[in-house]
């Protein structure tokens, strides 16, 4: 109904940041970081969020497919809701599928084939540099020195695991036009009983949600974020900048999508932490900025975007529940979409794709 209160929430930033009035839901419903604390929300009864959910006709929870069923607990004291779980899971570092799969609403998965177009599947053979391939198919502008912003704001590489994804951004920062910059991390360990281990070593290590040791960038080089900084000016996790220009310190940035695109922000060096999920046998602590280059992202990493071309790149199956309908979903068109993968021993199978599937999940939606 018109004047009703309605609240937009999501699980990640960058949903938020395509929201002027939305908030992550760890923001809005003080969800405890610490699940393992308490499941409480902090919201005090007689406080003004308590109010505000109180006259509220609508809570709008996007991605909610991607929270910890922790999170889902935390909220479910306060309310209940239904969603759509064709989307990714949450995201359990070092875990099996099965164990995965257990942190989230339901616990059943499966494989599957998905049977896709002949016409947007492309196959490289044993030997062929899938690489060179994928950065002429996707950005021809770069050997012929036509670029445009808009170019990397509407297409993107995308690809299931982060080391593919750093090999992808190398290879191609140093096509991208310009002089670069790079900014080391400062690294150091936390726990005294561990300064046996060189700072070598750490430079090293690359925890998932941290940058490599090394960032190395161009003036209008784009770049995503890779935590939530100030999600109230749309510097979310995944929210895709453009470098403007460098400091010693700072990194002066574009926003390069969604309602405040053009505006300018300022990126700081922060401290960083492996988080506790990594498990690391050892406590250390990294300096530098939170960003990525995002001429190629991880399928998760683009949940939440929307491009005009995309590349697919596999040169392994997708290994989650709703990686695949995730990006092959990206883009604008179906038209607009192309899977580069090896090309099958069993020519058979050709234009078949695996696909991980948590049936339960789907039940619970009525999808299936």
């Amino acid at each position: 109904m018109a004047g009703e209160i309605v609240l937009p929430t999501a699980t990640s930033g960058i949903a938020v940041a395509n929201i002027p009035s939305g908030r992550t839901v760890h923001s809005r419903f003080k969800i405890p970081l610490n699940s393992e604390t308490s499941f409480a929300c902090d919201v005090p009864k007689q406080g003004s969020l308590a109010a505000l959910i109180k006259q509220t006709a609508l809570i709008i929870w996007d991605e909610a497919s991607m929270a910890k069923k922790e999170n889902i607990k935390s909220v479910e004291l306060l309310l209940l809701f239904g969603g759509d779980f064709r989307q990714v899971l949450s995201v359990v570092p070092r875990k099996t599928q099965r164990e995965a799969i257990a942190t989230s609403l339901l616990q059943c998965t499966g494989n599957d084939f998905v049977q896709v177009p002949a016409h947007i599947v492309s196959y490289y053979q044993e030997g062929d540099d899938p690489i060179n391939y994928l950065a002429t198919t996707t950005f021809p502008e770069l050997e012929h020195a036509t670029l445009s912003q808009d170019i990397f704001i509407e297409r993107a590489i995308l690809t299931p695991l982060n080391d593919v994804v750093d090999s992808i951004n190398t290879f191609l920062i140093n096509k991208f036009l310009g002089n670069s910059v790079a900014y080391k991390s400062f690294d150091s360990m936390l726990d005294d009983n561990c300064a046996i281990y060189p700072t070598e070593f750490l430079n090293q290590l690359a925890p998932g949600g941290m940058t490599p040791h090394e960032l190395v960038l161009k003036i209008n080089s784009h770049v995503i974020l890779l935590r939530n900084i100030d999600p109230a000016n749309s510097l979310c996790n995944r929210t895709r900048l453009i470098c403007k220009s460098f400091r010693r310190n700072v990194i002066v940035c574009s926003i390069a999508t969604g309602h405040r695109q053009g505006e300018l922000m300022f990126v700081h060096r922060v401290n960083l932490r492996p988080p506790s999920s990594a498990k690391y046998p050892i406590q250390f602590e990294q300096i530098q900025f939170l960003l990525k280059l995002s001429f190629a992202m991880t399928i998760n990493k683009s949940q939440g975007q929307t491009l005009s071309r995309v590349i697919v790149y596999l040169p392994q199956p997708c290994f989650s529940h709703g990686q695949l309908y995730v990006t092959l979903s990206r883009a604008k068109q179906s038209t607009k979409v192309t899977v580069i993968t090896p090309q099958p021993a069993d020519h058979h199978t050709s234009e078949v794709l695996k696909n991980v599937v948590a049936y339960d999940v789907l039940q619970l939606s009525g999808i299936i």
